[in-house]
């Protein structure tokens, strides 16, 4: 394991920050920190960059640095907490009745067939609220927040998980819905898949350039 230097320290606080970036903004941030140290830069060197803050935070076991996919197909870096693996971890921002709210959001959008349900119906969910009753534009105020804090993505209506969201909660989706669909490539979970494909379609697609490089 090598040791950080502080060009990867000063990297990380910035994840910190904003714990998900997409792979130009990671690169650059990379280029930014080690020249604020006046460390020697390489232009390829961010996997191997990336992989030193991991050896040291990894043993820890309460943050990682993951990759994954945005809703858009680019590739993001995302800051993970790994120390807890239920939706507990955001306990101390959100009250239990939103918690719940959050919860039947992610079963709506992980068991749809399109990997995302409407924000009408999302706020149809205050009628189903067990505990302490949620008024409809309290679900709307909790969604829009929900948006901004990173874990929802909200296209014109159609809500879906974010990236951060499925990073952080892979171990949550896959105990609690264990038939959920993955990427048989790289096998992480992927809610939004290209139905309208046959298999030989999906071949083809595969040896098309352009579509790995916006969807792997």
């Amino acid at each position: 394991m090598s040791n950080m230097r502080d060009a990867h320290r000063l990297f990380l606080q910035h994840l910190m920050v904003r714990p998900c970036l997409e792979a130009p903004e990671v690169c650059k941030l990379q280029e930014q920190c080690c020249h604020a140290f006046e460390e020697h830069y390489e232009p390829d060197s961010l996997k191997n960059f990336v992989e030193t803050i991991n050896g040291n935070l990894i043993p820890l076991g309460f943050v990682e640095i993951r990759q994954g996919v945005s809703q858009e197909g680019s590739k993001v870096y995302a800051l993970v907490n790994t120390a807890e693996t239920e939706i507990t971890l955001m306990a101390s921002d959100y009250t239990e009745s939103e918690l719940e709210v959050f919860k039947m959001i992610l079963e709506q959008v992980v068991v749809s067939s399109q990997g995302s349900v409407s924000s009408v119906r999302v706020l149809n969910l205050s009628d189903k609220i067990k505990g302490k009753k949620i008024k409809k534009d309290e679900v709307q105020v909790l969604l829009q927040r929900l948006v901004q804090d990173g874990w929802l993505f909200d296209n014109n209506g159609d809500i879906s998980l974010s990236t951060r969201c499925l990073l952080e909660m892979e171990p949550y989706i896959c105990r609690h819905y264990p038939d959920v669909d993955k990427c048989f490539l790289c096998k992480t979970i992927a809610l939004q898949v290209f139905s309208s494909f046959s298999p030989k379609n999906l071949l083809n697609k595969m040896f098309d350039p352009v579509f790995v490089t916006r969807n792997y």
